[in-house]
């Protein structure tokens, strides 16, 4: 990146923070005015200065070179950008109280796994509809409240229940300015931490929402690069943790089924039957190792019981989800519902067996590892597109896999789809965030269910031309060795 053009991406800076001003000024500084037109206003012109900023990217990004570049001064310079979003977050964080319901669960179950031992939480909660892997996080909370003496309900507490979220988001900023510093160059790793770490979205989700799904993320992020190099073992460890983090976490299984099927097919039968079973007892003791010590008397199967529960309890074919059930006006509409002669719930299951099925068509005939970041993007914007009972952040994690699918690709086209994303789903949660439940009929929240499925359908058609393309050229230019797995990414 010359420095005509390094110079263009610093000005931008400042447009940027004032655009999170003006967030703060209509909306966060007030929080009466999160039920105002101005917030409609606000959430419109954050979404256009974003774009903007992600047209300079594509257009600036597109095919640089690979050469040495200024490390030291790049490495300050990520540090200064991480350090700033820090800053507006915790602006953000302690001027709105975060989204009622989800706060409130929050400082629930972190004042009681700590008031009456973590391991006793569900039995002293009411309700608690979390897996336990994020409830010792919970209980380190309100631990450190406690000694910090901080008040629970206080700005404070609220502050500190939105922190890990606010950290995981400034750790994947660096990560992907790593990735992008030894896959590409040092300069683009800064504008690919800048286009996540300053995303609407991503800011809006921890230090506004005060959710979780920056955690997730991590470990969405963490399982698909081992996945990547074909640690299987390692994967499914990350697996375990996320599920046990969030439910969500089972979307991306048929990414490891898949890798590990390719991975059994080309290797000798007793090294993958070693791989699999040290694979299926780590993550079960894992696993159980989470889960006994909030057993409590309860018999073996309750943690499955609360997994089928958190699944069973939300009756709705989606839940101010921007997909193609909100496109069609079916906001909050019952799952018993009966469409053309089916319930919404079968409308919503053959949506999401359609989705995954042509992920596994798609990967089982991809022959270049780099493919599958851009081949689990497509799957979960289509579960979340066309599947039963999401809600509105279910597809969060795909924001930072088509970042990942960026850099690994360098290709022009992924950055436009993570920029129509970011943008629409940014307006869906705002909107959510705002008015807690969007009316059915309103436009702004169908033109954004519209851009959802348009983007699913150019990412299947996007994604079927990269399998086909990977196929060929293993046919055609590559003869593999025995045992060895194609990977046309640009070398290390």
């Amino acid at each position: 990146m010359d420095n005509k053009n390094e110079k263009y991406l610093w000005s931008l800076i400042p447009v940027m923070l004032i655009a999170v001003m003006v967030f703060g000024i209509f909306t966060l500084g007030n929080p009466d005015e999160l039920m105002s037109g101005n917030f409609t206003i606000a959430i419109l012109a954050i979404a256009i200065v974003y774009c903007f900023f992600i047209i300079w990217s594509v257009f600036t990004l597109e095919g640089k070179a690979l050469v040495e570049d200024a490390k030291s001064k790049n490495r300050g310079l990520i540090i200064f950008i991480l350090l700033f979003a820090l800053i507006v977050r915790v602006y953000i964080a302690s001027m709105i109280s975060g989204y009622p319901t989800d706060m409130a669960c929050w400082t629930a179950w972190s004042n009681s796994a700590f008031e009456n031992g973590l391991f006793k939480v569900y039995s002293s909660s009411s309700f608690l509809d979390y897996p336990p892997g994020y409830l010792f996080v919970l209980y380190g909370l309100g631990w450190i409240a406690k000694i910090l003496n901080i008040g629970v309900g206080t700005d404070t507490y609220n502050l500190l229940l939105k922190a890990p979220a606010i950290i995981s988001d400034v750790i994947m900023g660096w990560i992907l300015y790593r990735l992008c510093a030894k896959k590409l160059l040092p300069t683009m790793g800064l504008t690919v931490a800048f286009l996540y770490i300053f995303n609407p979205l991503v800011i809006l989700d921890s230090a506004a929402w005060g959710q979780i799904d920056a955690v997730l993320t991590l470990a969405v992020v963490g399982y698909l690069l081992y996945l990547y190099k074909e640690n299987i073992i390692a994967a499914t460890l990350i697996f375990v943790a996320g599920l046990l983090i969030k439910p969500q976490m089972l979307f991306f299984g048929p990414v490891l089924a898949v890798v590990f099927i390719q991975y059994a097919i080309r290797n000798e039968k007793l090294k993958v039957l070693k791989v699999y079973l040290i694979s299926l007892f780590s993550g079960l003791a894992l696993f159980a190792a989470v889960v006994f010590p909030f057993t409590q008397g309860r018999p073996w199967y309750w943690i499955f019981e609360k997994y089928l529960g958190t699944i069973s309890s939300y009756n709705y074919i989606t839940l101010n989800s921007a997909n193609v059930f909100g496109l069609l006006g079916l906001n909050w509409m019952p799952t018993s519902t009966v469409k053309m002669g089916l319930s919404l719930g079968m409308w919503g299951i053959i949506g999401i067996s359609i989705t995954v099925l042509i992920y596994f068509v798609l990967g089982f005939i991809n022959r270049d590892r780099k493919n599958i970041f851009i081949l689990t993007a497509t799957l979960m914007t289509g579960v979340y597109a066309f599947g039963l009972k999401m809600h509105e952040r279910y597809i969060f994690p795909v924001i930072a896999i088509l970042l990942i699918a960026y850099i690994y690709d360098n290709k022009r086209s992924i950055l436009v789809k993570f920029g129509v994303l970011s943008t629409a789903v940014f307006i869906n949660v705002a909107q959510v965030l705002a008015l807690i439940h969007i009316p059915p009929d309103d436009l702004i929240f169908k033109v954004s269910s519209g851009l959802i499925v348009l983007i699913y359908i150019w990412l299947v058609v996007f994604s079927f031309s990269e399998v086909i393309k990977s196929y060929r050229e293993s046919k055609i230019e590559i003869i593999a060795e025995p045992g060895e797995f194609i990977d046309s990414s640009i070398p290390e």
